[in-house]
């Protein structure tokens, strides 16, 4: 087995970040990550000028005739850009309060611009993304937050957090064969390196047989990292069958393949992830292809 801060893969951890409590726990769980592995960790925030963007097109659709330089829009822009200060300083105290306890190289970076865009620019230079995923709901049922369109776009594995600050002793993985999943399980083993947590493979297959030899695989990378490896075969329908085994379990971190680049199959394995996602408050790790 490695031995710890040795030879691991994750050196850079960037924490993309708000002023919600999942962004708070997405900030204490990396770094607690970034400690354990002495990886460098860059806090990222990115001033959202969509904020001011999406008032003036307020004002432009409201009425005819409404000048850029209204005293309304004035007022409204003057309250956005509040509003991007407030969020800047909350997120400049939470970084001075917390920097004496990272004991990596570590920075806080802000820019200006479209936040998922921005992050993505920014995980070209990173090994692992840690963000907060908020537990509010829109008008559909549907989580809020930009987790589901960067984990969607990017090819870096990605922690998404909601509450709490580490990832727990007692891991889930889900595994079909997939590229993604592959990626899954070469992530899972830094962390069971490192955390040595309890440790559960889950193959939901309607063939026992092909399912058997899917565990197997799984087992077999696995081994060098964890011995004592306990797996599951489920039938029916891949998201049930995962929330069952976490609730029945008591799973601390599910660690899954994401989006690949096979489009049909990427279709039914994001839905996967996406309603994995917007049912779990237990950290993620999502590996794409």
């Amino acid at each position: 087995l490695k031995k710890r801060g040795e030879l691991f893969m994750i050196k850079s951890i960037l924490v993309p970040m708000g002023t919600s409590d999942s962004s708070v726990a997405a900030l204490k769980t990396s770094i607690n990550l970034s400690n354990l592995f002495k990886a460098e960790l860059r806090l990222l925030y990115i001033e959202d000028m969509r904020k001011i963007n999406v008032t003036m097109m307020n004002y432009m659709s409201a009425g005819v005739g409404i000048s850029f330089d209204s005293p309304s829009l004035e007022l409204e822009n003057k309250r956005a850009e509040e509003n991007i200060k407030k969020e800047m300083d909350f997120i400049q105290t939470l970084y001075n309060d917390c920097k004496n306890t990272i004991e990596s190289k570590n920075s806080l970076t802000v820019i200006k611009g479209d936040i998922t865009e921005e992050i993505l620019k920014e995980t070209h230079s990173v090994d692992l993304l840690v963000m907060g995923k908020s537990l509010e709901k829109d008008s559909e049922g549907k989580l809020q937050g930009y987790v589901f369109n960067v984990i969607q776009r990017t090819n870096k594995p990605i922690i998404s957090v909601s509450k709490g600050d580490t990832l727990g002793n007692n891991f889930l993985i889900a595994y079909d064969g997939s590229t993604a999943a592959n990626n899954a399980l070469r992530i899972a083993g830094e962390f069971i390196s490192l955390l040595n947590p309890a440790v559960t493979v889950i193959t939901v297959k309607e063939d026992r047989e092909e399912a058997k030899l899917l565990i197997e695989e799984a087992k077999k990378y696995l081994l060098p990292y964890k011995e004592d490896i306990k797996t599951i075969w489920k039938h029916g329908k891949e998201v049930e069958s995962i929330l069952e085994v976490v609730k029945e379990k008591q799973i601390s971190c599910l660690v899954m393949g994401g989006y690949g680049d096979n489009k049909i199959r990427e279709f039914f394995l994001g839905r996967t992830t996406e309603q994995v996602l917007n049912m779990l408050d237990i950290p993620v790790i999502v590996a794409n292809v």
